[in-house]
This record gives structure tokens, C-alpha cells and sequence, in this order.
């Protein structure tokens, strides 16, 4: 029920702010100087958040795993609830960015190739993908929340670091011995 009124609330966040978009990352500098941490956060974690989503959406199609399908629609569940507190983050500004609507051609690269696999190799490149994917968001935030000018998006930061760790810490568990 928790995740349904997330994912509810995500979305309806999520729509509204996708529509307005008009360009992918490098539109972010209408809030932020050019070359600001604040606008590379912020393009960085919402290009993280839409990949990790989009990635789990996969899974839930086609991985043979019951544990990896539910941590996948944990990822869609709880990176949709972030998502949408970036975009409350962001609110009330006078010139909000225009964040990423769609993967950049790196993400889309590693989506088609997850899409491509084969079925008994899809979860082992799921959780590659993921926990690289979920390394890099997690030391972004750790990073602003530490030296970003911004407060709000500093609370943003902190409140993402333990949901995302927690994600690191399952994924090692799901992750195959090699």
C-alpha cells in the first residue's frame, strides 16, 4: 500500500514537471550558473534516478528472479519518490531547470544491452548495472551534502543517501558468487 501511494504521488509529480521539460541535462544552467555543483547534482541524480526506474522497469518483464523482481519495484517505488523531491526541491524558484525527460545516449546504450540479453544472463547484468549505477548516485549525494551550496537540495542529498545505500547493501545480497 506504502509503495502504491508512493509511486502514485511520484508519478503525478513526475508528469507535470516531464511535460514542461524541453531539454536533457545541459538545459540546467536557466537555474544555476554554468559549471555550478548545485545544476551538475541535479542533472546528475534525476539522469541517475530516470536510469535505475527505467532499468527496474526491465526487470519486472523479464528477470526469472522473484528477489530481483521485488527489489526492482523497490528501486521503481523509492527513486520514484525521489524523484519527485528533487522536483519539490526545486519548486517555487524562479527559473526552475529543465531536467533530463529522457536517458542521455550512455544510458541508452546500457538499457538496449540489458534489453538485448539473454534471459539467463539478464539478472547478472541487471545487478552489474545497478550497482554501478547505485555507487555513483550514492557518492554524488554523499558528496553534496557535504560541499553543495544549495540547502535544500543539501536535505535532499541526506534524505536520499540511507534509501540508496540500503539499495547497495540488498544488491550485493542478490548479487551472484563469483
Amino acid at each position: 500500500m506504502f509503495r502504491a501511494v508512493l509511486l502514485a504521488l511520484s508519478c503525478m509529480a513526475v508528469a507535470p514537471a516531464a511535460a514542461n521539460a524541453q531539454q536533457p541535462l545541459r538545459g540546467l544552467p536557466d537555474l544555476f550558473a554554468a559549471g555550478d555543483p548545485s545544476a551538475e547534482y541535479v542533472g546528475r541524480v534525476a539522469m541517475a534516478d530516470m536510469f535505475k526506474i527505467e532499468t527496474s522497469k526491465s526487470a519486472l518483464r523479464r528477470s526469472p528472479s522473484p528477489g530481483v523482481r521485488r527489489f526492482a519495484q523497490q528501486v521503481l517505488d523509492e527513486h520514484g519518490w525521489l524523484s519527485a523531491q528533487l522536483l519539490q526541491s526545486l519548486e517555487g524558484r524562479p527559473s526552475p531547470p529543465a531536467l533530463p525527460v529522457k536517458l542521455d545516449r550512455p544510458h541508452k546504450r546500457l538499457l538496449a544491452e540489458l534489453n538485448a540479453a539473454p534471459r539467463a544472463e539478464f539478472d547478472r547484468l541487471y545487478i552489474r548495472f545497478q550497482v554501478k549505477a547505485t555507487e555513483e548516485v550514492l557518492a554524488e549525494h554523499t558528496r553534496y551534502a557535504v560541499t553543495g551550496p544549495d540547502r535544500d537540495l543539501k536535505l535532499l542529498a541526506e534524505t536520499a543517501k540511507p534509501v540508496i545505500q540500503t539499495h547497495l547493501n540488498e544488491l550485493r545480497a542478490l548479487a551472484p558468487a563469483r
